[in-house]
């Protein structure tokens, strides 16, 4: 009895955007290997001097899980036993554009500690959401991938300066496959407080402060003093 060869490409648990995935593995030197998926044969390829071979399907296999395994033949007609059970997946299809629900559009009053959650929901399972500003490459936030039983999404828009943003959503699936934009959701964050930067004795809302106002009047006060008890020689 032949030992059943090993299997190592596609990895198990893999998802591939290929139709037709490359099969790799192992088997004893210059044998035949098939590939099956159940009792339907994939894929043949006879193995080199080293033992490895590959081989790829002639016809495109369908989105979703599969599950294969391999046997092998010697010059004799001998057989392997089935090799060990490798699960994949093929996803060819981009998902669809998720929804972006919030943050609605309109106004927003900036603050040091501004925090919008932008969430909305997605079409299927495993993906995660990227949320961008129109024109800008860098995503300001990206969700959790969804779950099974639950296609909403939301991440954190943190730090978001005075200004507008015009937003968007895009999903991304587990082979990497990226879905188109999504609707637009037009904001404006306002600036209704100027944030103070180093020691210039001002308030937050850009006014003096009383302590700033105080240490002028006590120089004032001193030079005054100073002068009575001092006075000029005429």
């Amino acid at each position: 009895l032949l030992p059943a060869p090993l299997l190592s490409e596609p990895s198990d648990g893999a998802t591939t955007t290929s139709a037709t995935p490359l099969f790799r593995g192992i088997s004893g030197s210059s044998w035949e290997v098939v590939v099956y998926e159940a009792d339907l044969a994939l894929c043949s390829g006879q193995s080199d001097e080293s033992g490895a071979f590959s081989c790829q399907p002639g016809f495109p296999l369908a989105d979703g899980p599969h599950e294969v395994s391999a046997a092998a033949f010697d010059a004799s007609g001998n057989a392997s036993p089935r090799s060990e059970i490798i699960h994949f997946t093929i996803d060819t299809q981009a998902p669809l554009p998720p929804i972006l629900e919030y943050p609605e559009a309109g106004e927003y009053d900036w603050t040091a500690d501004l925090l919008l959650v932008a969430s909305g929901a997605a079409h299927e399972a495993g993906v995660t959401v990227s949320v961008f500003q129109r024109g800008h490459e860098t995503a300001l936030c990206t969700s959790a991938r969804t779950s099974e039983t639950n296609y909403a999404w939301q991440c954190d828009l943190r730090e978001l300066a005075p200004g507008e943003y015009d937003l968007y959503a895009v999903a991304t699936d587990p082979a990497g496959l990226h879905s188109a934009a999504g609707n637009r959701i037009r904001i404006q964050i306002i600036s209704t407080q100027t944030p103070t930067t180093g020691r210039c004795g001002c308030d937050h809302h850009g006014g003096w402060t009383p302590l700033a106002w105080f240490l002028p009047l006590l120089i004032w006060i001193a030079i005054r003093r100073q002068k009575r008890l001092h006075p000029p020689h005429r």
